[in-house]
C-alpha cells in the first residue's frame, strides 16, 4: 500500500514539473521585436480629440513621446501621474495615441486625471496604432526626428526618473479588451476566406504571445486579422503577407518560424519517462 501510495505521489509530482516546464518554455512578449530604429510610418488625416487634422510634420520634429493610452485601460491610470510629471520638462514632446476609445470617456479621462499630451491623436479603428507596431495599451515610444529610438510595452514608472528615461523601454505588456467586426469579411471570396484562415492561424498574437490572431480576441489581433483581409483583397501573395508582418514584429510573428523552443518540451517529457522507468525497475527489483 505504501508502495502505491508512493507511485502515486510520484507520478502527480512527475506530472506537475512537466507541465509547470511547458508553461515557462512558452514563449515570451518580449521575444517581439520592437519598433527601435524604424521611422514613423505615414497616415493620411489624422485628428486630434477635437476633430481638428494634425499636421505629421508635429510627430517628428524634435524628441517626442508617443504614449498609447485609453480611458479604458487601467494601467495608463497607473502611469498617468509620472507622465504629468514628465510633461512639465522643457526638452520633450508629449503626445498621446487615443487608442480604440469612446471620444467621451477619453475627454472625460483628460478632465478629470489631467491632461499631459500637446494633444491627443484620436485613433478609434486603431489604423495609426496598427502601422506603428503597437500591441495595446499602454505603449509608448521615443521619437527624435521622426526616428523611434526607443519603444516600451507597458507601463511607464516613476522611480527611474526622468534621466535615466532610455530605460523605460524593455519590458512586458498586459492587457487589452475586445474589439472589430469581421463584416471586411464578407468581401472576400472562398477561396480568400480559405487563405484568411491559413494566414491568420500561422500569425502569432503580439499580445497574447503564444496564441493566433484566428483565436485571439485581443483588439490587436482583431486588426492584424482585418489588415490581413484588406491585403489579401490588395493582391498581395501570402509570402509577401508573412513578410510584411516579420518585417513589423521580428520572426517572432510566425507561428511556424522554429522559434516556438520545440527541444525544451521534449526535456520534462524525457524527465518524465525516465521517472517511470526508475521506478518501474525498482517496484520489479523489490518484488524478487
Amino acid at each position: 500500500m505504501k508502495r502505491l501510495l508512493f507511485l502515486i505521489f510520484l507520478g502527480f509530482f512527475a506530472g506537475f514539473i512537466y507541465f509547470f516546464s511547458l508553461s515557462l518554455s512558452k514563449p515570451k512578449l518580449s521575444d517581439i521585436t520592437l519598433q527601435e530604429g524604424k521611422m514613423l510610418p505615414s497616415i493620411q488625416e489624422l485628428v486630434d480629440l477635437n476633430g481638428d487634422i494634425i499636421d505629421e510634420r508635429s510627430l517628428s520634429n524634435g524628441k517626442v513621446l508617443l504614449n498609447v493610452w485609453a480611458s479604458w485601460c487601467i494601467t495608463c491610470l497607473v502611469e498617468h501621474p509620472f507622465l504629468s510629471k514628465l510633461s512639465k520638462g522643457e526638452d520633450l514632446i508629449i503626445i498621446g495615441i487615443n487608442y480604440k476609445d469612446d471620444l467621451s470617456k477619453a475627454k472625460n479621462y483628460l478632465d478629470e486625471n489631467g491632461d499631459p499630451y500637446k494633444f491627443s491623436i484620436f485613433d478609434y479603428k486603431g489604423n495609426f496604432a496598427l502601422k506603428l507596431g503597437v500591441t495595446g495599451a499602454p505603449e509608448t515610444f521615443l521619437v527624435i526626428d521622426g526616428k523611434i529610438v526607443k519603444h516600451r510595452i507597458g507601463e511607464l514608472i516613476k522611480k527611474f526618473g526622468m534621466m535615466n528615461l532610455k530605460y523605460f523601454f524593455k519590458l512586458i505588456a498586459l492587457f487589452c479588451l475586445l474589439a472589430n467586426s469581421e463584416l471586411l469579411y464578407k468581401n472576400l471570396s472562398e477561396e480568400q476566406l480559405v487563405r484568411l484562415n491559413y494566414l491568420s492561424d500561422n500569425i502569432r498574437c503580439p499580445k497574447c504571445s503564444y496564441g493566433n490572431v484566428s483565436s485571439s480576441n485581443a483588439p490587436i489581433s482583431k486588426d492584424i486579422k482585418n489588415e490581413i483581409a484588406t491585403l489579401i483583397k490588395d493582391g498581395y501573395s501570402d509570402d509577401e503577407i508573412f513578410e510584411l508582418m516579420k518585417n513589423r514584429y521580428g520572426n517572432y510573428i510566425l507561428l511556424n518560424s522554429g522559434e516556438d523552443k520545440m527541444p525544451i518540451y521534449l526535456i520534462p517529457l524525457i524527465a518524465l519517462i525516465i521517472s517511470i522507468l526508475a521506478v518501474t525497475t525498482y517496484t520489479i527489483k523489490k518484488s524478487k
